[in-house]
């Protein structure tokens, strides 16, 4: 197997269907395009039995994202949430020691607060 002119030729072929076939994309891109517009085109070639199986390919920017992004920090940077971490842990540990009503009540405790909004008769009246 060798490439020689005819295959050269159907190479050729292929990558002539892909710059037609993108021909207008192409074009948008390249007046979009700040200065040189580059359209990279690759052909592989490969043994396929007695044959040899060509493969075009192209490929090209249509967009141009351009963005940033700044921080700064220190290593040496306390964490935001230690010393209400370190508080919460002295607090529970209290709490197991001398056996204290936790700080917050907790969901699901069972404890219903009953409150009558209702007014007494006569008292809106009384004014």
């Amino acid at each position: 197997m060798i490439i020689g002119r005819n295959m050269l030729e159907a190479a050729n072929g292929l990558i002539g269907n892909l710059l037609a076939k993108h021909m207008e994309e192409i074009d948008k891109a390249y007046l979009k395009a700040d200065d040189t517009f580059s359209v990279d085109i690759k052909l592989k070639f490969k043994p396929a039995g007695d044959e040899i199986s060509m493969e075009a390919g192209i490929e090209f920017i249509t967009d141009k994202v351009k963005d940033s992004i700044k921080g700064q920090m220190s290593e040496n940077q306390m964490d935001l949430f230690a010393e209400k971490q370190a508080k919460q842990k002295a607090h529970a540990e209290a709490e197991e020691q001398k056996e204290l009503p936790p700080a917050t009540p907790e969901l699901g405790s069972g404890k219903v607060i009953d409150v009558d909004f209702e007014k007494e008769e006569g008292a809106a009246n009384d004014k």
